[in-house]
């Protein structure tokens, strides 16, 4: 998934994407620009939100299973994909869907 390649179809959409990371904050801005990434990518130090949203990866509890969330307006997921693979991303079609159907 390539979503910063798709960045301004998801604007058009009104849709606000945001990373979540538990790692160390200058870490990730630094990734992010040299990403070229327009997105800004949201610290949980404690990785709270990852175990709420049950992203925890049990074999390392300290690196999360990559996942997708679609949430609504209200803060409701309209869409989760949690894969162990950090190769396996969704496709921006898929995310695309998820915000139509909503």
């Amino acid at each position: 998934m390539q979503l910063h390649h798709q960045y301004q179809a998801f604007q058009d959409r009104g849709v606000v994407i945001a990373a979540i990371a538990n790692q160390d904050a200058a870490e990730l801005d630094r990734f992010r620009r040299n990403a070229g990434l327009e997105y800004p990518i949201l610290v949980d130090e404690n990785a709270e939100l990852i175990a709420r949203y049950g992203f925890t990866n049990e074999a390392k509890p300290n690196l999360p299973h990559p996942a997708t969330l679609v949430l609504d307006e209200d803060g409701v997921v309209i869409h989760r994909r949690v894969d162990e693979n950090y190769k396996e991303r969704p496709e921006v079609v898929e995310l695309l869907l998820a915000i139509e159907r909503r």
